[in-house]
């Protein structure tokens, strides 16, 4: 069963839409720091459209210990962060 879903920032300056290969089946957790604080799961999609709904002059930085440092434009701005780790099941 595929799924398709949208999603925003919080201020809206970015906007994406993701097809779920198998719905919330393929669902993972990471029980590092940073997505235990964020309740954060890992979901794998076969497609994933970017629209950014408007232009900032704002960036985006990460410079967490063990995260990919980022700094990018919110017109470029991906929802996925390169971790240093991998996920595991939910299940």
């Amino acid at each position: 069963m595929q799924n398709e879903m949208t999603a925003q920032c919080h201020c809206g300056a970015v906007a994406y839409r993701v097809t779920l290969k198998d719905g919330f089946n393929t669902v993972r957790r990471c029980n590092c720091s940073f997505c235990r604080m964020r309740g954060a799961v890992v979901v794998f999609a076969t497609k994933v459209e970017l629209t950014a709904v408007k232009r900032s002059s704002q960036s985006i930085v990460s410079t967490a210990k063990r995260w990919a440092t980022t700094s990018v434009p919110f017109a470029a701005f991906t929802p996925f962060i390169r971790a240093a780790h991998s996920p595991i099941s939910s299940g």
